[in-house]
């Protein structure tokens, strides 16, 4: 698959995110970091808690590259709130392994759901994958529209049914 990056951010404490086309112009959110020391247990491998971690990192990534972090408290009194997440373990991931998050979204009614796999770089592993389902609330906790700004950038993105593309 040949990869053009169409779009590029960095965080200094964690990793980079970007944006590819690749074949059949189906577009990825790709998120890449190295898994820490503290992430891990006493097992050195990393402990099943952080994968919603990683997954919330690369999240607000997309956000923040997206523009859309001015939508979202403390900016406005809107907050996305997570009301249901699952995360499935596929391999073992350990201290000091880059891995990459690619993810992709989508509109349900006034939802969004997010999509999850992790690969480890090295070889391509794939180490989990999950989901994160969000509402948009108000400041008393009720659930609003959408933000029109974000139904317009959720059109943007590419869903595929299969996912992920290698299982």
């Amino acid at each position: 698959m040949s990869e053009v990056d169409v779009s590029k951010s960095s965080s200094p404490k964690t990793g980079t995110c970007e944006n590819v086309i690749g074949e059949g112009e189906l577009r990825r959110n790709i998120y890449r970091r190295k898994v820490q020391f503290y992430e891990t247990d006493s097992m050195a491998v990393v402990h099943h808690s952080n994968y919603l971690r990683f997954f919330e990192e690369a999240r607000l990534e997309w956000i923040s590259r997206t523009d859309l972090l001015k939508l979202h408290a403390p900016y406005t009194e809107t907050s996305f709130a997570v009301i249901s997440s699952g995360c499935e373990y596929r391999s073992v991931c350990k201290f000091g392994e880059e891995i990459r998050i690619e993810m992709q979204m989508r509109q349900e009614r006034s939802k969004i759901r997010f999509q999850y796999a992790i690969y480890a770089e090295q070889d391509n592993r794939l180490i989990a994958t999950g989901y994160t389902l969000h509402i948009a609330l108000d400041p008393q906790f009720r659930v609003l529209r959408l933000p029109e700004e974000v139904i317009q950038q959720l059109e943007k993105e590419s869903w595929t049914e299969t996912w992920p593309l290698n299982l």
